[in-house]
């Protein structure tokens, strides 16, 4: 017993040391928990000030852009891009949009002030003194200010500024986007988690733009050599123990690099809010243990007389009761975090209580889930998942469940469930949870919305097929080569025979229209074609092109056009205008294979605000399209049709057409029920409409020594300007636009249509087979072949401008490449019929 002397001063001692003890290791762990919200605090400011930089430089890009477009398609000056009220009313518009944004502005070469959002048109307002604007003269593209007065409004800013160049690399002035300070204050003020915190944004030369909370005493800007500056200098993210910033004080520093701009985000306290938690803590503590060390003192004079036995119970006893304390603070803290989490998450989460005969019952949900499925938890808790499976609401799937309890592992899948937006993709997380005995009791479920992501993938696909475009390279060749041909040939008629060239020549030309708008075609959809618009008559423009529709889309389908009284002009590209048509037919046509109607009509109309227009209607009573194609059918590429029968491109490019002249497309359609397409164009009452030149004289035509020819070309132009050339070198000529009408042709059938003297091939019997090898459906190779079992005896010739079908002739036919010039034609054709006894000699 000899040691229960030393019982009352270790009553006193122990408690003290265990005391301190615990304070340092509180004040370590304070000050770790501080470092540690302050990296997670600088990391939320730097992600907020990195999206703006980048949204104020994409902002500066866009009107960088416009208006270089301006001045690069429109011969601008800086006089007149200053009266630009279009581009003025967009950066207002931005302004407007983002918060941030105090102004945006356009300055030239001499820093004088030519568009800004803030007034419209700009005077007396220079920049020419100021430090970016000479810097971005020397170079560089990209600069931002301090933090300065405005001199358009007054108040603080500092700008984000874009040097202009000229197409020489000269400066040409620069693109401003001038950013409120106090936007920032305000973020910080709400994101900032620690109190005490001190944030600032500084620019690497020691400048600072912005600071929360403002300090009496603080300067706009470091010292160049400021011990601060040297330490973040080389580095893009750290933790400096101790600091001072501007205002002198001593702090605990977070920093972070912007990116790629001259810009860091400091994050800062003060030891005194560091360790305020530990102050009170400690006081805490402190109180505490003087309590329990002056009921000791008491028990330790008892204990002199006590036992071992009973002292060492005694401190076991506290012991004991500090684990459960710990044990049950720890837990309260694990459940607030995870309601938190839970509560707040954009995840789907779901408990679902596992039942002793192996149904799944739902015991609780978070908003989202509700929100998802449109139920509340009222209406969830208790219902079995088999129920909600089969109602459809959310991605929980009963099978998946199953193998979570027999594998006793996590599971994870992907499934697709109707929400209440429409169908939503998820991927499913499926935990188990055991009891105290290791039973699996609960699975908890979460479900995170991935459709945001596929779609993003899905457009990085569709985006991937630009880098197609050089595939299209031999079907534009095989299309031009087909223009050739009908340009060469319907020349050469005209050279032989002047006084009936007129019309040979403007079959020419409208050949070389067409080959000029296949280019168009495809610069447009790129956003590279001019469009050339012109007062038009719409009315006299379907007159017009009406028999080119007919032959566009065959005896099969009925070509109705109607244009509703005197309808007024409307300022569009007509070339642009007839492609659109035509390619709505040609769909058309592949929409009605046993044929059927096309209705075209032009009528006024008036937009929603009231603005005449006309409404150009081109509807068919083929087969319609489904939501699915519906949606995707003006995305470039994309295309319902066999590969090497449709670039994707037509759809597209009249979407784009009729959005650069101003108008909007509507559609309408369901499967089965024919497809209507409303293009709509602002009607121009006050414009006049140049007067149509008379039509050319018929072209004389001539006979030769009658050798049948049948020739098959899709291309319309192509067929007629080559039955033409045949009559005019002397060959009796049947044409047909596809190899089907072909051989029922050369099988003695009554479909097609002579383009000679009346009765030729009537009986099926032809000299020569000339044919196109690119034909839609059955291509011209097959066809050869197929005439060959028919007709034997028949000579075969193939033309083609890009074979698309890979094959090879092997010798058997005669090859004709497009274009090819009438006397090469009438040389090969010689050449094939060379010994043989025409057909119109024969018997």
């Amino acid at each position: 017993m000899k040691y229960f002397r030393w019982l009352v001063p270790a009553t006193i001692v122990v408690p003290l040391l265990m005391l301190a003890a615990i304070v340092a290791l509180n004040r370590v762990e304070v000050r770790r928990e501080a470092e540690a919200g302050l990296l997670r605090d600088v990391d939320v400011l730097y992600e907020h000030a990195l999206k703006v930089f980048e949204t104020q430089e994409l902002l500066l890009s866009e009107m960088v852009r416009r208006a270089e477009t301006r001045r690069n398609r429109q011969d601008m000056s800086w006089d007149r891009i200053a009266q630009e009220q279009s581009l003025h009313d967009w950066m207002a518009g931005m302004v407007a949009r983002y918060a941030q944004l105090d102004s945006l502005a356009l300055f030239d070469a001499d820093g004088r002030a030519r568009l800004s959002s803030r007034m419209f048109p700009v005077t007396g307002v220079a920049i020419a003194d100021r430090g970016y604007f000479q810097q971005l003269r020397q170079g560089g593209a990209l600069a931002v200010s301090e933090t300065m007065p405005s001199r358009m409004t007054g108040r603080p800013h500092f700008n984000l500024a874009h040097r202009l160049e000229r197409p020489d690399g000269g400066f040409d002035g620069l693109a401003l986007a001038s950013i409120r300070p106090d936007y920032f204050l305000e973020f910080w003020h709400s994101a900032v988690s620690l109190p005490g915190t001190t944030v600032a944004l500084v620019r690497l030369d020691g400048a600072v733009l912005a600071r929360w909370p403002d300090a009496a005493g603080s300067t706009d800007r470091f010292a160049a050599d400021d011990p601060l500056l040297k330490q973040i200098d080389g580095a893009s993210r750290g933790l400096i123990p101790q600091a001072t910033m501007e205002d002198g004080v001593e702090r605990l520093i977070a920093f972070r690099r912007l990116g790629r701009y001259p810009l860091v985000v400091l994050a800062g306290r003060t030891p005194w809010d560091i360790y305020a938690p530990w102050r009170r803590s400690a006081a805490v503590e402190a109180s505490v243990g003087l309590m329990a060390m002056l009921l000791l003192l008491p028990l330790a004079l008892l204990a002199r007389r006590s036992t071992r036995r009973e002292r060492g119970a005694m401190a076991s006893l506290r012991h004991e009761a500090a684990r459960r304390a710990s044990t049950e603070e720890a837990l309260r803290q694990s459940e607030a975090r995870y309601r938190g989490y839970f509560t707040n998450t954009g995840d789907l989460q779901v408990v679902l209580a596992v039942r002793p005969d192996g149904r799944f019952e739902v015991e609780d949900v978070n908003p989202a889930f509700e929100t998802a499925v449109g139920l509340e938890l009222a209406d969830l808790r208790g219902r079995g998942l088999d129920a909600l499976e089969q109602s459809g609401h959310g991605p929980l799937r009963r099978d998946w469940c199953r193998r979570c309890i027999e594998t006793g592992e996590r599971q994870v899948y992907q499934e697709s469930s109707a929400a209440a937006e429409g169908e939503r993709d998820y991927e499913v997380l499926l935990v188990p949870l055991r009891d105290d005995a290791g039973a699996i009791t609960r699975i908890l479920g979460s479900a995170r919305d991935v459709t945001e992501r596929r779609q993003a993938q899905e457009r990085l696909f569709q985006a991937q097929k630009l880098e197609t475009v050089g595939q299209l390279t031999g079907g534009v060749a095989h299309d031009f080569n087909n223009l050739l041909t009908a340009i060469v040939n319907n020349l050469e008629l005209a050279r032989r025979d002047p006084a009936g060239g007129a019309g040979r020549l403007e079959g020419a030309l409208k050949a070389a229209r067409a080959g000029a708008e296949l280019v168009r075609r495809l610069l447009a959809f790129a956003r590279m074609q001019p469009l050339e618009p012109q007062p038009t008559d719409p009315g006299r423009l379907l007159h017009d092109i009406l028999p080119l529709l007919r032959r566009a889309v065959g005896e099969r389908v009925e070509v109705c056009v109607e244009a509703g009284g005197r309808l007024p002009p409307i300022l569009v590209d007509p070339v642009q205008l007839e492609n659109a048509l035509l390619n709505l037919a040609v769909n058309a046509r592949d929409a009605m294979p046993e044929g059927g109607r096309l209705a075209i009509r032009a009528a006024p109309g008036a937009a929603e605000d009231g603005t005449p227009q006309v409404v150009l209607t081109v509807a068919d009573t083929g087969t319609g399209m489904t939501p699915e194609v519906a949606r995707r059918m003006f995305e470039p590429f994309f295309t319902t049709k066999p590969p090497g029968k449709g670039t994707g491109l037509g759809l597209a490019s009249l979407y784009g057409f009729v959005r650069q002249s101003g108008g909007q497309v509507r559609v309408e359609t369901a499967p089965g029920r024919g497809t209507v397409f409303h293009l709509s164009f602002p009607a121009r009452p006050g414009l006049s409409v140049a007067a149509q030149p008379a039509e050319p004289p018929a072209p004389a035509t001539g006979g030769a020594w009658g050798a049948r020819v049948l020739l098959v070309e899709d291309e319309a132009l192509v067929r007629l300007s080559t039955v033409a050339l045949l009559r005019d070198l002397g060959y009796r000529v049947v044409d047909c636009a596809s190899a089907e009408a072909a051989l029922e042709r050369l099988a003695g059938g009554a479909d097609g249509r002579e383009a000679g003297m009346a009765g030729a091939g009537e009986d099926g019997e032809f000299d020569l087979l000339l044919t196109d090898i690119g034909l839609p459906g059955m291509d011209g190779r097959a066809l050869a072949a197929r005439a060959a079992e028919l007709r034997p005896g028949m000579a075969v010739v193939l033309m083609t401008g890009y074979d698309r079908t890979g094959g090879e002739t092997g010798g058997r036919w005669t090859h004709l490449d497009k274009p090819f010039a009438p006397q090469h034609l009438a040389e090969t054709l010689a050449r094939v019929l060379a010994g043989r006894r025409p057909l119109a000699q024969a018997g």
